[in-house]
């Protein structure tokens, strides 16, 4: 190959990787064996969605940590996952993104959307609709960093405690199978909690039937100096139909990994 050849090439390359937008090095969000689990009509909604512009540009976190296969073997490897949680934390159009995430949970709960799979109970019906819920609450809490300004959920994926608290606002108790309790008793968690306690009540997520008592638990293991470093913002907020729904929740793939790795 002549070396002008090898120049075009390059230089079509370059242009391919440019054109191929911010969210081009992100992991994909649905296999195809999820699809399959959801109606036709519903699957035909979801491909719609997640290959939205719109939608990716948003870099949606809550999506990536419950549906996303590839962004849990990522998350295997603190190292690994630090350039995707860059690039999901870069600054963007949070106040667009949230409007974006509402009127998307809108079209998605209609009958002919996922609706009807949610009234049937479909497992991940019901984790995407409340990704939608969650997505201003965990870009919060997924962008944390600690003092040595490495993100929390990189530190967490080593902790299966810490790791736990992630998932609260899906449902998720913290409990005695959060092994390694006192690991909980770190900066990380402290401020993960705390913005569930001042922002979780504004959001229809499962996080009032989680949140009190994974407080209790961390007062217990951690003791009262830090309990007080906890503030206490959950007022209360008026009962939904699909709150009972979102309890019984169960969170994949990267709760799959947690069991099978830690």
């Amino acid at each position: 190959m002549s070396t002008s050849n090898e120049y075009y090439l390059l230089i079509v390359s370059l242009i391919l990787v440019l054109l191929g937008g911010a969210h081009g090095s992100l992991p994909g969000i649905l296999n195809a064996s999820g699809e399959n689990e959801l109606s036709q009509g519903c699957q035909s909604h979801v491909q719609q969605t997640l290959a939205s512009d719109d939608f990716l540009s948003c870099k949606p976190f809550s999506f990536y940590m419950t549906l996303s296969k590839e962004f849990a073997d990522m998350a295997k490897n603190a190292s690994s996952i630090a350039p995707t949680m860059n690039e999901i934390c870069a600054p963007g159009g949070d106040k667009q993104c949230e409007k974006l995430m509402k009127d998307m949970r809108g079209e998605f709960v209609k009958t002919q959307n996922c609706g009807g799979d949610m009234k049937k109970g479909s497992k991940i019906a019901m984790t995407m609709y409340i990704s939608f819920v969650n997505y201003h609450l965990m870009q919060r809490t997924g962008c944390l960093k600690n003092q040595e300004d490495e993100y929390c959920f990189a530190e967490a994926t080593s902790q299966r405690s810490q790791l736990d608290m992630y998932f609260m606002p899906y449902g998720h108790r913290l409990g005695s199978s959060s092994s390694g309790v006192p690991k909980m008793c770190t900066t990380c968690a402290q401020q993960i909690m705390n913005i569930y306690g001042r922002f979780g009540s504004q959001y229809l997520n499962p996080l009032r039937k989680t949140f009190d008592q994974s407080k209790m638990l961390m007062t217990q293991q951690c003791g009262s100096v830090y309990a007080k470093m906890l503030k206490n913002h959950m007022n209360a907020a008026p009962a939904t139909a699909l709150l009972p729904l979102m309890a019984w929740l169960i969170l994949a793939p990267l709760s799959t990994f947690l069991s099978d790795t830690l």
